[in-house]
């Protein structure tokens, strides 16, 4: 079954392990006509962020314009990334939030172009402690995959405040309670909590804009 054609764009953020790369290939076994666009290159020195940064703008500006209806599915972007990490692993950032909406708001929040055109940054937390797991990196600690979703979550939250409560979505995949327990000092509102077996369909429902009740989509819950 092939759901109705959609032109969209995600922007998957979250800690390295958390599942990104696997729920966007699950979305593009959905959408086979869908673009999956990942960023994996360091953010340890400023000239190889800058350089990125520069892509992101150039990339975002290509499948804007593109005609067809077809998701484009970011897993990761430098210039989001950078508020987190750059903040972490050098203690500064390049780009700031307002020089980010200049971009994104040009290329990816707002499309005259398009009126069905749609986008959404997606930010996905889990426990450290299942994150960890996944890991190769054996010095990697739990804290700092607490620290780095900590800075994520904070993100999600400027975003919101800001500039665009309507085009930032924060899906966590621990529960209620551990994440008040976890990141309850940062006072988030609006979290979607669901489960691995579920996230699939709850991208679809943000990239189609409504439910899918019926038994025709039973298929993509796992």
């Amino acid at each position: 079954m092939t759901p109705p054609p959609v032109k969209y764009q995600i922007i998957l953020e979250g800690v390295d392990c958390v599942g990104k790369t696997s729920i966007l290939n699950k979305l593009k076994d959905v959408y086979e006509n869908a673009i999956i666009i990942k960023q994996n290159r360091p953010f340890e020195t400023k000239i190889n962020v800058l350089d990125n940064i520069q892509e992101d703008a150039k990339t975002l500006y290509k499948y804007r314009i593109l005609k067809e209806n077809r998701p484009i599915l970011y897993d990761r972007m430098t210039m989001t990334s950078e508020l987190v990490y750059g903040k972490l692993l050098r203690k500064n950032k390049i780009i700031n939030l307002p020089e980010i909406f200049d971009i994104t708001d040009a290329n990816l929040f707002k499309s005259p172009t398009n009126k069905h055109f749609n986008s959404k940054l997606v930010i996905l937390v889990d426990e450290p402690n299942n994150i960890i797991k996944r890991f190769d990196n054996k010095h990697i600690k739990i804290e700092d995959i607490a620290n780095i979703q900590h800075e994520y979550i904070r993100l999600y939250s400027e975003v919101k405040k800001q500039r665009h409560s309507d085009k930032v979505k924060l899906f966590s995949l621990m529960s209620e309670e551990k994440f008040e327990e976890l990141y309850g000092d940062l006072k988030i509102k609006d979290v979607k909590f669901t489960h691995r077996k579920l996230l699939t369909l709850d991208l679809l429902e943000e990239m189609r804009g409504k439910k899918y009740e019926t038994q025709e989509w039973e298929t993509y819950r796992s």
